[in-house]
């Protein structure tokens, strides 16, 4: 299961990009109705005691330097808040610090026709962060000129229903669509998460999953084998790297950047903050699990994982759902 703790983009946004379609909304309500959320280029504290990190907090890109460089180029520059891209060969950035297994999570704003990405496991051994590191697609998905969408890996894995929707939809009648556009249009904020991880790595645009990926197997290297990285041998050989945010020649910003590493162990890790004066019961004693089994997606084997909630689709069909941490 997919998690982050904010679904929403925050609403403060008071420096604004070239917006497509005369600034309509395609998703969500409008400004005035919109949920207050927390503040950008914070961490809640929640957060916090769970182990994120801010990359960027509004005042610093300190964490960040250009591609092969020492410091940051100055086609790259804190505004309001954001960190802009405001000059054309500002260059692509790389995080100061590597990351082997991680969840990521940032908001981005790009300009109309705008297109871009966030890459991965980036080492500097060859010219172009692409050469080495997987790229996951920035877009406006209105007008950008590429047949990839936002949170699509690039030219690896186009959207599919997972394995265990297919199978619980089975006579029921109802089928999901393969792809959700969740996108806002351009010059609007757009929540983007990825987690990078043995299990699995999906990734989710302003809280809708678009799109999953495998770790290196073969699957993958089939995958890549048809694709650009096909020219590259070190694409994504290195299990640790850099994030990369790519200069694809367009106005873009970023911001509440922030990373929380995970241990290279699969399942789920706990952590100790002090006592709850609480007593743990089983939430549903007489409950019979007969003719249940677990399922995942593509088949891996089902990590053991924490039960939050129990739930069910509400659409007539039965179907049940488990929610796990």
């Amino acid at each position: 299961m997919f998690h982050h703790e904010s679904t929403e983009p925050s609403t403060d946004a008071p420096e604004t990009l070239p917006a497509g379609d005369g600034g309509r909304r395609r998703h969500g309500l409008p400004d005035g109705r919109r949920r207050r959320c927390q503040a950008p280029n914070r961490l809640s504290e929640a957060e916090r005691r769970g182990g994120w990190r801010l990359l960027f907090d509004g005042t610093s890109a300190d964490a960040f330097r250009t591609y092969r460089k020492a410091s940051l180029n100055a086609g790259w520059q804190v505004r309001d808040r954001p960190l802009v891209w405001t000059a054309k060969r500002a260059g692509d950035i790389v995080t100061r610090d590597q990351f082997g297994a991680f969840k990521l999570q940032l908001e981005y704003r790009i300009a109309a026709c705008g297109n871009s990405g966030v890459m991965f496991h980036v080492t500097e051994d060859e010219p172009q962060p692409r050469m080495t590191g997987p790229k996951v697609q920035i877009l406006d998905n209105a007008a950008g000129k590429n047949p990839q969408r936002a949170g699509w890996p690039h030219e690896l894995y186009p959207p599919t229903r997972p394995d265990w929707v297919r199978k619980a939809e089975q006579g029921t009648g109802h089928v999901s669509p393969d792809f959700i556009d969740a996108a806002r249009l351009a010059g609007e904020w757009n929540h983007l998460a990825l987690l990078v991880a043995p299990t699995g790595c999906p990734v989710a645009v302003n809280g809708v999953v678009s799109t999953r990926f495998t770790n290196v197997d073969d699957e993958w290297r089939a995958r890549v084998a048809k694709s650009k990285g096909a020219a590259f041998p070190k694409f994504r050989v290195a299990e640790r790297g850099h994030i990369c945010l790519q200069d694809h020649g367009n106005e873009q910003a970023f911001r509440s950047i922030k990373v929380r590493e995970l241990p290279a162990a699969e399942g789920p890790t706990s952590f100790k903050d002090g006592i709850a004066a609480v007593e743990a019961v089983p939430a549903f004693p007489a409950a019979v699990w007969e003719g249940w089994s677990p399922e995942s997606d593509g088949g891996s084997p089902v990590v053991p994982l924490r039960p939050l909630a129990l739930t069910h689709a509400g659409d007539g069909t039965g179907r049940r759902f488990v929610l796990e941490k």
